[in-house]
């Protein structure tokens, strides 16, 4: 033995110690030995020494090892204790040893000491172990158990009385594990001990009857102990109550086929794209994508790139740019896209995807949630027509009231003019308020072509604040002398790409309507400066492509706007201002033009804090280009030959009227193609093209292509009252070409043939 053995030698005799000890060592048993020869000795030992083991002689004077021993089971309990004894017989020993000694040696038989303690150390030890384990298998919940080789309780744990209901003081002789399981489980369990004897071992699930005739669900393992010979000796069980795991596994199950019934009766699908290093390497297709593309889970699962086909080809490119983003790790937003349905039919898709990645960040897979939209898309479509025809009506009332008010002045005045004139009687000033009333018709329609954007502009290099200081005196003008005009401008040039006529007006509006907001005067501003639109100027308002513009901000002191107001103020015929105050069409028309120049407007106001407009221009690269003098500054005529196309008559009939009053040889066309034909005949002698933009069986355009064709050095003069989308200004401006928009006065007719048989 390694370790050194703490001996208590109970003995008045030093030379029976000393011969007791002497066995020992020649065992070659290491020790430590302290000798006792009365109680008080002993006791000390007891608490100072604390022996490993005691040796004891029966008799000592006024104290005896009966005394000892109960001593020791108060002081050191568990220690074993050997009665050493030359006197006493036999049956002193026994009682002895029934009282708690481990083993008895006459003093005459020495030789068998080191026997008998090393068996009383081992014993101890053992019994101390099983105190242990007794103290684990009764703290634990658990059932523990075991039984004589024919299934009968010899041992069962507290947690294995409390499982079945037996009392912690009831007896459990005679209990058989195999009568403590149901009726059904009997046939496995005699299977399960059959398994153990063969195997050493049997594990699985099943039940324990408990005395209240419920049913406990356990996980459970039988191990069978055998002798050398093969027998079982004995078997151990143990058993783990399931009843929460199980509870649990059916709540799993139970969520599991409500998500499965959810999944399979909504008509969206959900897909999973599982990602290896940056690529998709599988995609899981759930059962919701019968209802939405047509094809089954086992079709996407046959082909792979049944999706990416399925995808309308004009789609295709921005959903495969979409799975690149995803992949790189970018975190994008929904989608909607066309799909070819199964059946051929056209859909419409939201296709959601939500990466998912692991405690590192990186990208493992992407869920996504794809829902038929096609519907939804119908009803959006409805209502934008809805809220279209809302709009058109809105407009066409506008229009037919100003008009109707406008046709009404001049047809008035019209029938005075004829009535004067049947009696021989001199005009008054009927001819001017027609004329007027006519100019104010145009001015109407030139506005709704600008809110529409239909009105051609010529844009140009302009520094705007060059611009705002020519119209500054108009502007004084327009808001009177009550209200002070505060001009600031940027430093350096600041040049944008614009219509200085057309720009020129939107200042004139906003004042105009400035003015209208300070009836007891106030404050205009007038501002040029650049400006940086960045990302978050986006987000926030919704449109802007990120850059630098040039800022023109006009803003006043005046009334202010609430913000259902606000939000109207660009809307046609929408005005504030009392009946036969205005048209509603200033703020329409600014928006038109901005939009028309590719930048933007807005507007901030509150009530009784004023507004300011904010319009922002794209800048120019190059310098601004100055506007070349006039070289005709009257109407004047001529004798030059002049080839009319127009196709509606009573304007032919007009213009040729004038061109003839004042000189000009006019040939007439009907349309574009009788422009060319009557061209090929005159082509020599026509000295000016004049052309509709807008003809039947060929456009002014097309036309003049072909008549330049035929004299490459035509000079023409376009005309039309609706431009867009068939002539731009980069189309007709070069040498000999020029633009005028309708209505035309006879002074603007002849001052711009004048100008295009000159150029």
């Amino acid at each position: 033995m390694e370790k050194e053995i703490r001996i208590l030698i109970l003995e008045d005799v030093p030379t029976d110690a000393e011969l007791a000890e002497r066995e020992l060592r020649k065992a070659g048993i290491p020790f430590a030995a302290r000798r006792a020869d009365s109680k008080e000795a002993f006791l000390n030992g007891l608490r100072e020494f604390r022996p490993d083991a005691i040796l004891a002689d029966y008799s000592l004077p006024r104290f005896n090892a009966l005394e000892a021993l109960r001593l020791m089971r108060d002081e050191r309990p568990g220690t074993p204790f050997i009665l050493v004894t030359g006197s006493q017989g036999e049956e002193t020993a026994v009682a002895l040893i029934r009282e708690g000694a481990d083993d008895y040696i006459l003093k005459s038989s020495l030789k068998r000491l080191p026997t008998a303690l090393l068996n009383a150390l081992k014993r101890k030890e053992s019994e101390r172990a099983h105190r242990r384990l007794i103290s684990i298998l009764e703290a634990t919940t658990d059932f523990v158990g075991i039984t004589d080789p024919e299934g009968r309780a010899v041992y069962l744990n507290r947690g294995g009385r409390r499982m079945i209901g037996v009392g912690e003081e009831e007896s459990i002789q005679g209990f058989s594990v195999a009568e403590g399981h149901p009726a059904w489980v009997r046939p496995l369990f005699d299977e399960a001990l059959s398994t153990a004897v063969r195997d050493g071992v049997w594990q699985g699930e099943t039940a324990l009857l408990r005395r209240d005739g419920g049913e406990v669900p356990v996980s459970q393992v039988i191990l069978a102990h055998k002798a050398s010979d093969g027998t079982v000796e004995f078997f151990s069980t143990v058993m783990r109550d399931i009843t929460k795991i199980r509870r649990a596994e059916e709540s799993l199950r139970e969520s599991e086929r409500r998500y499965r019934s959810i999944v399979e009766s909504v008509t969206n699908y959900i897909y999973t794209v599982k990602v290896e290093e940056g690529r998709a390497v599988e995609t899981l297709h759930g059962p919701g994508c019968a209802a939405v593309t047509g094809y089954t889970e086992e079709e996407y699962r046959i082909d792979p790139h049944l999706w990416l086909r399925m995808v309308h080809e004009e789609d295709r490119e921005a959903v495969v740019d979409l799975s690149a983003r995803l992949l790189s790790g970018e975190d994008v937003q929904s989608m909607e896209h066309r799909i070819i349905h199964k059946d051929g039919s056209i859909h419409w898709v939201r296709n959601t995807p939500v990466p998912r990645r692991d405690r590192t960040g990186r990208l493992v897979a992407y869920d996504g949630l794809v829902a038929d939209v096609t519907e939804e898309k119908k009803l959006e479509e409805q209502l934008r027509h809805a809220q279209k025809m809302e709009a058109i009506g809105q407009l066409a009332g506008g229009i037919a009231h100003d008009f109707n008010n406008i046709l009404t002045a001049i047809i008035g005045y019209g029938s005075l003019l004829k009535r004067k004139i049947d009696k021989g009687a001199p005009p008054g000033d009927e001819v001017d308020q027609v004329l007027g009333l006519a100019e104010k018709a145009a001015h109407l329609t030139q506005g709704l072509l600008a809110f529409s954007r239909r009105q051609a502009i010529w844009p140009k290099p302009v520094d705007l604040s060059d611009l705002v200081v020519r119209v500054e005196k108009l502007l004084a003008r327009i808001i009177g002398e009550d209200v002070e005009l505060r001009v600031g401008l940027s430093e350096g040039a600041l040049v944008a790409l614009a219509d200085s006529g057309s720009i020129e007006q939107v200042l004139m509006n906003l004042a105009a309507n400035a003015r209208d907001a300070m009836p007891r005067g106030g404050r205009l501003s007038v501002e040029t400066d650049r400006a940086v639109l960045d990302g978050d100027f986006v987000r926030m308002h919704g449109y802007g492509r990120p850059g630098t513009y040039a800022l023109i901000t006009v803003s006043d002191t005046g009334v202010g706007m609430d913000e259902p107001t606000r939000r109207r103020v660009f809307e046609p015929f929408f005005t504030t201002k009392g009946v036969g105050k205005g048209t509603g069409l200033g703020l329409s028309m600014c928006y038109g033009i901005v939009k028309q120049h590719n930048g933007y407007i807005n507007v901030y106001s509150e009530p009784g804090r004023g507004t300011t407009f904010r319009i922002y221009l794209p800048l120019a690269a190059g310098e601004a280009e100055e506007s070349p003098p006039e070289t005709v500054e009257t109407q004047g005529g001529g004798t030059e030959t002049v080839l009319l196309a127009e196709d509606d008559a009573d304007v032919r009939r007009l213009t040729r009227t004038v061109l003839e009053e004042f000189g000009y040889r006019v040939v007439e066309a009907v349309d574009g193609e009788d422009a060319v034909r009557k061209f090929r005949e005159h082509g020599q002698a026509v000295d000016l093209v004049i052309l509709d933009v807008i003809m039947p069986r060929k456009d002014g355009r097309a036309a003049y292509e072909e008549i330049r064709r035929i004299r490459p050095e035509a000079k023409a003069l376009f005309l039309s009252g609706y431009a867009a989308g068939h002539i731009q200004p980069g189309d007709v401006r070069g040498e000999g070409l020029r633009f005028l928009a309708k209505p035309i006065s006879p002074r603007e007719l002849l001052r711009e043939v004048r100008r295009a048989i000159e150029a």
